[in-house]
């Protein structure tokens, strides 16, 4: 069958281009390039991955290293703590040791003050950290003209927690009222005592 150039039907279909061919091949291509579009994803994703956990893993590290850091300076700030002998005798002593506590310092300050306020009454004791003639000039609050304990912050917040972990049966304040009070009632029978014996003396 001869069509009207001269070409037969058949011979002239084959020359014809194959689009369904030519469709394939471009949709198999997309979908190579999407492949390896993906897997270059993924790889990526993983190497990215494996850097966060890397991180991870290092900042945990570093924590860990900065609180040993911290714990070691603690305890060496602690064992540094100039050594101060009880009990304190002037305001001037009182002002160093207020100025000597901090959040590190604080402990040794609480348990040595605990120690011997542990060893008698705290009438009687408070004389072996604070001693009788700066009691004398003192008050908690600094009222009837004597001189504030509470003006000194770090050291009285110490001394509150040495008497509270001392006497848990009443607020540490009142106690130390009460410790204060005594102290000077006794001073002053001291003074009256040696005062007559004095006149006794003179007769």
């Amino acid at each position: 069958m001869e069509m009207s150039d001269g070409q037969p039907f058949e011979k002239r279909i084959k020359t014809e281009p194959d689009y369904d061919h030519l469709e394939l091949t471009t949709q198999e291509r997309i979908i190579s390039v999407i492949r390896a579009e993906n897997q270059e994803l993924r790889g990526s994703l993983e190497a990215l991955q494996r850097n966060v956990t890397l991180l991870s893993e290092t900042v945990v590290s570093q924590t860990e290293l900065i609180k040993q850091l911290l714990n070691r300076q603690q305890i060496n700030s602690i064992l540094q703590i100039s050594t101060f002998n009880f009990p304190i005798k002037t305001e001037e002593d009182l002002f160093y040791i207020d100025k000597d506590i901090t959040l590190v310092s604080q402990v040794k300050y609480v348990n040595e003050m605990k120690n011997i306020f542990s060893q008698a009454p705290l009438s009687k004791s408070l004389k072996k950290v604070l001693a009788v003639e700066l009691v004398l000039d003192f008050n908690i609050d600094g009222v009837q003209k004597k001189k504030s304990l509470r003006a000194y912050k770090q050291f009285f917040s110490a001394l509150m927690e040495a008497v509270r972990l001392t006497d848990s049966t009443q607020p540490a304040e009142k106690a130390l009222r009460k410790a204060m009070h005594c102290v000077k009632n006794n001073a002053c029978k001291r003074k009256v005592r040696a005062e007559k014996n004095y006149i006794i003396d003179l007769e």
